[in-house]
């Protein structure tokens, strides 16, 4: 099977995403500080590193549809890590051990509004949350991107997939920096990757 033909702006994004793959792949510590709280945001890291991956070679191939489905995951995985490696005490660990559940996303949300003193995640959340739910469970905004007067096929505009990777990048970026945390990283080698990640988004909010 041939590889497509993509756009311009496709190709440069995902060049530009390369790069970031690179940039975490050097610096993503070997282990981390095994804790109860670690061993859970650890995880969730992780995941969200691999399937922001994912979502690259997606949009490679030119399937479109699942790389947007896989941006509610991406988002997700880093929001329960952060979650976990500032909010998770003991009775919060106790009760996922109980329930084998982990927390709501409204949950983890607030639990990080507290512990911020505003609501910055609760308000980033309802800004995407419903559009990501919609591209994860075949809803309408997906549909749409499918039907329309000249038949049946995906149609997501490169504007749009641009946009998702600019989203992975920026959680993969942020998934690494807590990874580098939960390492115990020194202080001066953290705050060289918080300089580099602040860079890296700087300029995907440039070409937005």
């Amino acid at each position: 099977m041939s590889m497509p033909i993509l756009s311009s702006a496709i190709v440069a994004a995902l060049r530009d995403s390369s790069d970031i793959s690179r940039w975490i792949s050097t610096n993503h510590p070997g282990s981390i500080i095994q804790t109860p709280t670690s061993m859970l945001a650890g995880p969730s890291y992780g995941i969200c590193l691999e399937h922001r991956e994912a979502v690259l070679l997606l949009v490679e191939h030119d399937c479109r549809t699942s790389a947007y489905a896989l941006l509610r995951s991406v988002y997700e995985a880093y929001m329960r890590g952060l979650w976990a490696e500032e909010c998770a005490d003991e009775t919060a660990l106790a009760q996922i051990v109980r329930t084998k559940e982990l927390p709501t996303m409204d949950t983890v949300t607030k639990q990080l509004d507290k512990v911020g003193g505003d609501a910055t995640f609760a308000q980033s959340k309802a800004k995407v949350w419903r559009a990501m739910s919609h591209y994860a469970h075949g809803g309408l905004r997906q549909l749409e991107r499918w039907a329309s007067a000249d038949g049946i096929r995906p149609r997501h505009p490169d504007g749009e997939t641009v946009e998702v990777l600019h989203h992975v990048n920026l959680y993969g970026l942020l998934a690494v920096l807590g990874i580098a945390r939960l390492a115990h990283e020194p202080t001066e080698h953290l705050q060289g990757l918080q300089e580099k990640v602040l860079t890296f988004i700087a300029k995907l909010a440039d070409s937005t």
